[in-house]
């Protein structure tokens, strides 16, 4: 299933370079942030569900998966923290310093931009790790719900791309 989409700049960049960039951040947070830190949750509770339903015959890749979604949460909550609550104002503070002021230095910053760098790291390693077990879900191997739940976690996967 891996994807090789496009460069995310190359399909979004001109309906972007117009706009102000508090107009992108609270795009940003809330097509994709708030929908996924909601979202996640959801597919976690239901895969455990699932789980404890066809505990009898329950495949170690749906364990493994709801591991994984449980992790993917994780990184996602505390990236989308990272980035609404401390790095976009700062970016609207620099894009509008007559009403806001900033409070990071450029070396501050700078230490920010590489944390999230390697957040949106992790969270891609974790998404192919859940693409690398999603094969082992096929329908005829797990319960229907579980076989729905594979659209759910793809669903996802093209969200946090396109982020």
């Amino acid at each position: 299933m891996h994807h090789q989409p496009e460069s995310p700049l190359a399909s979004c960049e001109e309906a972007w370079q117009s706009q102000p960039l508090s107009a992108l951040i609270a795009h940003i947070s809330s097509a994709y942030h708030h929908h996924t830190r909601h979202e996640l949750p959801q597919l976690w509770q239901f895969i455990v569900a699932e789980l404890e339903v066809g505990a009898h015959d329950a495949t170690p890749a749906l364990t493994t998966l709801a591991s994984l979604i449980t992790e993917l949460r994780d990184h996602v909550e505390t990236h989308s923290w990272t980035e609404d609550d401390l790095f976009f104002p700062n970016l609207i503070a620099l894009e509008h310093p007559t009403v806001l002021r900033h409070g990071l230095t450029r070396e501050s910053l700078t230490r920010l931009i590489d944390r999230l760098e390697r957040e949106h790291a992790a969270i891609r390693r974790v998404v192919a790790r859940i693409e690398d077990v999603l094969p082992d879900l096929r329908p005829a191997t797990v319960r229907p719900g579980v076989a729905a739940t594979r659209v759910d976690v793809d669903q996802l996967y093209e969200r946090l791309l396109e982020e």
